[in-house]
């Protein structure tokens, strides 16, 4: 049965800064054996014999009757058990052409690193410098008013409107339009946080491997961009995509991908501060959480579920010592068991 974790272990009300130097940008070996290419765990090949991915449901339902409900996986398939809670190895999305990464998320993590200043400098009730310049505060979203705004055809957040803008070669939208977008997409009816792979294991091997060629970046482009027209939310071949444009010197388009990763990982960051439950980070996908993290440069190490829609997930900061990251998945658990109803 999952036992609850003592709260002294979310440093509450604390935000941890990563250091300078991103953790995926080098070879890590871990306590299970496994070797983490540039600082990210290999999946385990269990099934097909490619990248399973974090957003694929386990093949066995979860028995509502037991109080700790076997969850969704995002994590390999093995587990391991430490006294009576339950405790699963890191999972984290495969990233290609780390070179060319490493320097695509210096921007990034500058953004995300800015937002966790202002987010410790409010945990801490303390005034921050810029902050007006910034802009970026930390709210709880109302999904229920966001809800009601999407389906409002009269509103500037009306979600045919909305997504029709954020698909244009632009960089017009702001945070507020990003943040009506993300959560928005939960109530849209294409919205399956547990969407099938896109592509033949062919096409995912070379989308996972670690560099391309320039006539490959083609085929990366070609395959990125279908998988984002599937899931406008998918981050992870939205980075390749970025790495592969840029690879093929088509800069300015790449800027506007970058552009568009960089937000939605914002409107994350905006939903909490990740101290505590009452504070989780709101996340659509259960991937998003190893690309925020890996963003900020940290490598998750453990992931552990709480009752009722909650996960704590541990993370090693680049200096070794390490950091724990609460995460809401309430929508994605709800939208999980009405698509794989448990029979009583």
């Amino acid at each position: 049965m999952v036992q609850r974790a003592s709260r002294r272990d979310s440093r509450r009300g604390s935000f941890h800064l990563p250091g300078p130097q991103p953790a995926f940008a080098r070879d890590i070996d871990t306590d299970d054996g496994r070797r983490h290419r540039g600082g990210v765990a290999q999946p385990e090949r269990a099934h097909s014999g490619s990248y399973l991915g974090a957003c694929q449901p386990h093949h066995r339902r979860p028995d509502r009757r037991r109080s700790a409900r076997r969850l969704p996986s995002v994590v390999p398939r093995r587990k391991h058990h430490q006294g009576n809670v339950r405790v699963a190895p890191a999972h984290h999305v495969p990233f290609t052409d780390l070179l060319s990464r490493t320097r695509q998320m210096k921007h990034l993590r500058t953004l995300i690193i800015a937002a966790a200043a202002l987010l410790t400098a409010i945990a801490a009730g303390a005034s921050q410098p810029g902050a007006n310049e910034t802009k970026f505060t930390t709210e709880t979203p109302d999904l229920e008013a966001i809800q009601k705004a999407t389906y409002d055809r009269h509103s500037p957040y009306y979600y045919p409107r909305l997504m029709k803008e954020y698909m244009r070669n632009d960089t017009l939208m702001k945070l507020d339009k990003f943040r009506h977008l993300y959560f928005g997409y939960m109530f849209q009816e294409d919205y399956n946080p547990y969407r099938p792979k896109a592509f033949e294991p062919a096409a995912e091997n070379l989308i996972n491997r670690r560099e391309w060629t320039r006539g490959e970046c083609d085929s990366v482009i070609k395959y990125s961009e279908k998988a984002l027209e599937n899931n406008p939310f998918d981050l992870r071949h939205m980075m390749n995509l970025i790495s592969a444009l840029k690879t093929k010197g088509k800069r300015n388009l790449a800027k506007i991908w970058q552009y568009k990763l960089d937000y939605i990982l914002m409107a994350i960051v905006s939903s909490g501060t990740g101290a505590d439950e009452e504070n989780s980070w709101i996340v659509i996908s259960p991937e998003h959480e190893y690309v925020l993290l890996n963003a900020m440069g940290l490598v998750a190490e453990k992931h552990l579920f709480f009752e009722p829609f909650y996960e704590l997930i541990t993370a090693r900061k680049p200096d070794g010592s390490t950091a724990t990251y609460y995460f809401n998945i309430a929508t994605i658990l709800e939208e999980y068991y009405r698509k794989y109803p448990v029979e009583e």
